[in-house]
């Protein structure tokens, strides 16, 4: 991969390149002489003030002494430089404190990409979620194995018109929702974040996919919650979900949940 030498330092760019461009083309220079022995020359690079105070070089304060020094300027890049691969979209990148080509996203984490996804690895994925998230939920000392999880998203996955959506972080799944079709409704029968994604706004990235895709099928969605989760409450709640008076439990934990529906 060849690199792209990027300049970031904007002023000093510009002070060499009006330095190019106030100083006379070679075929000139002759013409012209030297700053002193042509005054309409001379009040162009007094004027200018670019070398006075760049110039390592005694006797640079003076017209002339800048005009043969010109060459000792500094040259930015040569010390000031970032090197970027050239293969990259430009539309990535962009002007930045005055700064071309420099990416705003490079010390930024990805985002997260939700998508519908099929076959035994991302059921494991979200098998994997759930363990992780209801050991956390309800305080466990130890997370369960996968395999005991498997069983009943498989299950979930089984029903007639169901589908899974994932949200992953590069490779890596990091929250997930099942969605079984009802009667009259879209039932949320899983919805689980990454203990590790906590707090980083995915469980209301998939609920904003879902509610898309209610609208796009004219079919209202619903859920069930554990009544005193109250984090997942107020998930739901903040997402625009209205809670019901019916409560039930559904588990052989015992636990009463609350239906939620969330209506076009």
């Amino acid at each position: 991969m060849v690199p792209m030498v990027v300049r970031r330092s904007a002023w000093r760019c510009q002070l060499h390149n009006t330095a190019k461009r106030l100083r006379p083309p070679v075929s000139r220079r002759k013409a012209l002489g030297s700053p002193g022995t042509n005054p309409s020359f001379t009040p162009l690079i007094q004027r200018s003030g670019l070398y006075k105070n760049h110039s390592a070089r005694p006797g640079s304060r003076t017209a002339e002494g800048a005009l043969k020094n010109h060459a000792r300027v500094p040259k930015p890049w040569k010390s000031h430089f970032t090197v970027l691969p050239v293969d990259l979209p430009r539309e990535r990148f962009e002007v930045n404190g005055g700064c071309p080509w420099q990416d705003r996203r490079m010390n930024s984490p990805p985002l997260p990409e939700v998508r519908s996804e099929q076959g035994s690895a991302p059921a494991r994925d979200a098998a994997g979620i759930w363990a992780r998230a209801t050991a956390l939920r309800d305080q466990l000392p130890d997370i369960p194995p996968l395999d005991d999880k498997l069983p009943g998203i498989k299950s979930a996955l089984a029903e007639d018109g169901a589908f899974l959506l994932t949200a992953r972080i590069g490779d890596r799944a990091m929250a997930f929702s099942i969605v079984v079709p009802r009667v009259a409704a879209l039932e949320v029968l899983y919805l689980a974040v990454d203990p590790e994604a906590w707090g980083q706004g995915l469980a209301r990235q998939l609920l904003d996919h879902l509610r898309n895709h209610s609208v796009n099928a004219q079919t209202p969605l619903e859920l069930w919650v554990i009544a005193d989760n109250t984090r997942a409450v107020a998930c739901y709640e903040s997402a625009g979900w209205i809670s019901t008076p019916e409560i039930k439990v559904r588990n052989s934990a015992g636990r009463p949940e609350r239906r939620y529906v969330l209506s076009l």
